[in-house]
């Protein structure tokens, strides 16, 4: 039981600083939750979410790199996600990103956990391991998805991801890779 307290106190400090994060100045509270369930919830609900599917927090650094993407996102901020973009075709995701529709779906991707791959996320991360628990089932509902009505969401899903993923040189930095998008089913509008 300590463990459970241990963790749920890190997991409330951080969805309290994601709260933060998206408040104006003059506020700077939040609730932190109080069980395993209100995690799930309170987590999805709250800015980018920076727990793992595992419910492992984001080291500091990494969760640094999702607040900028997330920060230049919501504030329609081309020139700040270029900088912050570490793929190879810029144009491509300019094109993308210059759509308000198209942010507003990324940043609700955002607000589901990631997969931790090891060398980097994937958000949302049943895309990358499926529906492998309560949380994946908390995010595939909102992002409108249900184990029932998407069976196999590795390669079923046809909603935004984005991806970030360490440096090649000895682990580096955090980088982000930019959004896609399956083509099954819908083209990448």
């Amino acid at each position: 039981m300590p463990r459970t307290s241990r963790s749920l106190a890190i997991t409330g400090g951080i969805l309290a600083l994601l709260f933060v994060s998206g408040c104006s100045a003059g506020s700077t509270t939040a609730q932190a939750p109080g069980s395993a369930s209100d995690v799930a919830v309170t987590a999805v609900g709250a800015g980018p979410t920076l727990v793992d599917t595992a419910r492992v927090p984001l080291r500091a650094e990494h969760a640094a790199a999702v607040r900028a993407v997330h920060q230049g996102l919501a504030a329609g901020d081309l020139d700040a996600l270029r900088a912050l973009y570490a793929g190879d075709d810029w144009a491509g995701q300019q094109e993308l990103l210059a759509q308000p529709r198209v942010r507003d779906e990324v940043l609700t991707v955002l607000r589901t956990h990631p997969a931790n791959l090891g060398e980097g996320y994937v958000y949302p991360g049943f895309s990358a391991f499926g529906w492998s628990g309560p949380l994946d089932r908390a995010d595939g509902a909102v992002l409108g998805v249900t184990p029932e009505s998407l069976p196999e969401p590795t390669t079923g899903y046809d909603g935004y991801r984005t991806a970030f993923f360490l440096a090649p040189q000895d682990g580096g930095p955090l980088q982000w890779r930019g959004i896609d998008r399956s083509t099954r089913g819908t083209a990448a509008d």
